[in-house]
This record gives structure tokens, C-alpha cells and sequence, in this order.
């Protein structure tokens, strides 16, 4: 298993994700916010992760604080992409105010979301 987190600051929004590896899966953590200012950054992780032969990838959103449209598109398109070639993805629910977000655009139900570890 490795661990490595990374602090993106852009236009001053913070956002860090923090990649574990695990047995079969991969593992990107988020906290703070998701927005046009850093989504290129998970963009770029998630590729990295593509990139390390796991069987799943997960996307924990449970400390987000926000995320905009940015964010959930580029979410729709990583769970667009793993369908079509994999590897097997799944969403950690965030908080309420982030998840609601999912739920107003319906994507709470075409999205593979799980609940966050207790």
C-alpha cells in the first residue's frame, strides 16, 4: 500500500487528494473543493490511477466542502469512461450540501455512490 497527497491551490480554492493504494483498488480521497479552478487536478489523478492497473477506483467525496458544475462533470465523464473500459468505480457519498448537489441533477441514481466508512 502507498499513500500520497496533493495540495492544489489555485485562485485560492484549496484542494487536496490524497491517493492510496490498496490491494485491488485506488483510492482518491478529496477535501475541500472541487471547482473549475482544481478540476483538472482530479482529472489528472484519476489518469494516474487509471494508469496503475487496479481492478476499481474510488472517488471519496466524504470531506469535500464543495464541488460546481466542473466538479460534477467531470465525475459524470470519469463514471462514463470506466463503463466503457473500467476500471470499476465507485463514488463515496459526501456530505449533505455536496451531495445534494448529485441529487438536484439526478445523478444520485446513475451514479455508483456508496456510503462513507464509519
Amino acid at each position: 500500500m502507498s499513500d500520497a497527497a496533493h495540495r492544489h491551490v489555485r485562485d485560492g480554492t484549496p484542494l487536496v487528494i490524497s491517493t492510496a493504494e490498496h490491494d485491488d483498488r485506488v483510492v482518491l480521497a478529496l477535501s475541500g473543493e472541487l471547482d473549475l479552478a482544481t478540476a483538472e487536478d482530479l482529472r489528472r489523478a484519476a489518469v494516474r490511477a487509471e494508469a496503475s492497473g487496479r481492478q476499481r477506483l474510488v472517488v471519496d467525496l466524504s470531506a469535500l466542502q464543495f464541488i460546481d458544475s466542473s466538479g460534477i462533470h467531470l465525475i459524470v465523464q470519469l463514471a462514463n469512461r470506466m463503463r466503457a473500459r473500467g476500471p470499476e468505480l465507485s463514488v463515496v457519498r459526501g456530505p449533505d450540501p455536496v451531495h445534494r448537489v448529485f441529487e438536484l441533477c439526478r445523478l444520485d441514481q446513475e451514479l455508483p455512490f456508496a456510503d462513507p466508512p464509519r
